[in-house]
């Protein structure tokens, strides 16, 4: 997951899925903090 993160940074097309992963990691990293 962190690695689909760093591809959205990066500005590389993610799938679908992967959109949905970073928007749950997104959500935990606000969580934690």
């Amino acid at each position: 997951s962190l690695i689909c993160y760093v591809g959205v940074l990066l500005g590389m097309g993610l799938d679908w899925e992967d959109k949905i992963v970073l928007s749950a990691v997104k959500r935990r990293i606000r969580t934690l903090k």
